[in-house]
């Protein structure tokens, strides 16, 4: 895809790493990431059959496109939570 500017709003849970990282991978020119941090408790958690109970421990890897052409990052919705500070 050729898009410079994303907008993910996203519960920083770590069953949603998946996707996160799917669109990081998506998007290879993209310089502006504007992360909107919704309630947990109003996203709809459904069980995915594609996620088997070792890959709860996702964590982000910083791709080589996103190293290279991402200028700015912006957090919207930040409240300081526990899942908050160990996901961002």
């Amino acid at each position: 895809m050729n898009v410079k500017h994303l907008i993910m709003k996203t519960a920083l849970h770590h069953f949603e790493f998946v996707g996160v990282s799917f669109m990081l991978r998506s998007c290879p020119y993209l310089e502006r990431l504007t992360i909107e941090i919704v309630d947990e408790r109003r996203m709809v958690m459904k069980q995915c059959s594609m996620l088997s109970r070792r890959d709860t421990g996702l964590t982000l890897k910083v791709y080589k496109c996103v190293k290279k052409r991402l200028k700015e990052i912006e957090i919207k919705s930040f409240k300081g939570t526990k899942n908050e500070f160990t996901n961002v």
